[in-house]
């Protein structure tokens, strides 16, 4: 009897612990608001230069808060915000102020870059369920980086939407000006909208990094403590529909002609506003970065990060917390071990398997469950070896 009273006394501290985590999640959600207006005349040039009729009918938003180097404390230097909208794009025009415009980091990157300079980001989380999410940011040189958020702070910079931004110095500082066209975000149908939203700043000379929702460091989450974005309606989400192909040939021409070629494409299609299908026929990985040399005399296979874009976009939902329990550069890896005569060896292999196509379904259930399928098919690989007799090498065969 003790036992059972031990063991319930154990479960009601643990529902009281999870019940004190999800309030104070909950209560780390911001109440800031914003208000985007509608452009009904011409939308915003994007130029990097604020001076169109829409932004003059746009609300102000200048009310940020440092997150480092000390939380909470007033900014050094201002910064102030416009969303106006209309039938095909959100647009966001930025004003970083800035009293040493010739102190501003300008420095160029790669795209989806991380590197130290001065930047602007931004956050949106068009479905609302303070767990997932994209980034926009862009750096005061016109770089730009870009990626998606899951479970509230994992992100995944592998996805690369469509959009626009324009940057520009003068004697204030500098401006973004931003175009998100709808098709790149995913959400469902409503008369009028609210999204998640938030906007950081980083001043590099300063080592300086503001919010205007400011991102506690006490309070667990990312996504979770975005302000709101209202004022949008009448919008319709667009058809999310990609298709991809591609084509390429090889001529080998030394005492003969070999020519070969291959055919294949990519196709992406939003099922519903949090579902989606991929599908990748006859891919071509010949464009992906090679894996480093190494040299691996233990018994354990050798751990490569995946690079192919097909099973980099979308890889955090099957990802459980930090363990990765599903690895997928086992699909197409090199093949393994052939049934070889014991009077033979082997004298040539194909270095990976080839994969004649995938299909990946991810999304979140209204329940907000995430899960993920995926199939892949490979083709049968041969490996030419030889029959070995008194030593020698007779009759190359295929296995």
């Amino acid at each position: 009897m003790r036992s059972i009273l031990r063991a319930l006394a154990i479960c009601l501290a643990l529902c009281i612990n999870f019940g004190l985590v999800v309030n104070s999640a909950q209560a780390s959600s911001s109440d800031k608001m914003a208000m985007a207006v509608r452009s009904t005349d011409t939308p915003p040039r994007i130029d990097g230069v604020l001076d169109d009729e829409a932004w003059k009918k746009a609300p102000i938003y200048d009310d940020f808060l440092q997150r480092d180097p000390i939380e909470g404390v007033e900014v050094t230097e201002r910064t102030a915000f416009q969303i106006v909208y209309d039938e095909e794009a959100l647009y966001i025009g930025i004003r970083c102020y800035d009293s040493d415009p010739e102190g501003i980091v300008s420095r160029l990157t790669r795209r989806d870059g991380d590197l130290e300079a001065d930047r602007v980001s931004i956050g949106l989380d068009p479905h609302y369920d303070r767990q997932t999410g994209f980034w926009f940011t862009a750096y005061v040189s016109g770089s730009v980086n870009d990626g998606v958020y899951s479970n509230d702070r994992n992100e995944d910079s592998a996805w690369d939407g469509v959009w626009e931004v324009e940057t520009a110095i003068d004697s204030r500082g500098w401006v973004a000006e931003f175009r998100i066209p709808y098709h790149v975000l995913r959400f469902s149908p409503k008369e009028e909208y609210i999204w998640g939203f938030n906007i950081e700043r980083n001043i590099s000379r300063k080592q300086e990094v503001d919010h205007w929702s400011l991102i506690a460091r006490d309070q667990p989450g990312w996504v979770s403590q975005f302000g709101r974005l209202e004022g949008i309606r009448d919008i319709h989400p667009p058809l999310h529909l990609s298709i991809v192909p591609y084509g390429m040939g090889r001529a080998i021409v030394d005492g003969g002609q070999d020519y070969s070629g291959r055919i294949g494409a990519d196709v992406r299609y939003g099922l519903t506003s949090s579902i989606s299908l991929n599908a990748t026929i006859n891919p071509d990985f010949g464009q992906v970065e090679a894996d480093p040399a190494t040299l691996n005399l233990t018994a354990f296979e050798d751990f490569f990060g995946e690079q192919r874009p097909f099973f980099v976009e979308g890889a955090s939902i099957f990802q459980s917390g930090d363990y990765n329990l599903f690895h997928s550069r086992r699909i197409g890896r090199s093949p393994g071990r052939f049934g070889i005569p014991g009077d033979a060896e082997e004298l040539e292999r194909s270095e990976a398997t080839t994969v004649l196509g995938a299909v990946k379904l991810t999304g979140k259930t209204e329940g907000k469950t995430s899960f993920g399928i995926l199939e892949a098919v490979t083709n049968r690989e041969h490996a030419r070896i030889a029959r070995v007799v008194d030593g020698e090498r007779v009759n190359p065969l295929v296995a």
